[in-house]
C-alpha cells in the first residue's frame, strides 16, 4: 500500500513536469518561428 501510494502521489507531479516542459518547447519553436 506505501509504494503504491507513492507511485499515486509521484504520477501526477511528473505529468505536470513534462506538460509543462512540452509547452515550454512549443513557446520556443513559436518564438523561434517569429523571429525569423
Amino acid at each position: 500500500p506505501d509504494r503504491a501510494k507513492r507511485v499515486l502521489d509521484w504520477s501526477p507531479s511528473v505529468t505536470l513536469e513534462n506538460g509543462v516542459r512540452a509547452t515550454m518547447d512549443s513557446f520556443t519553436s513559436v518564438s523561434r518561428e517569429l523571429a525569423g
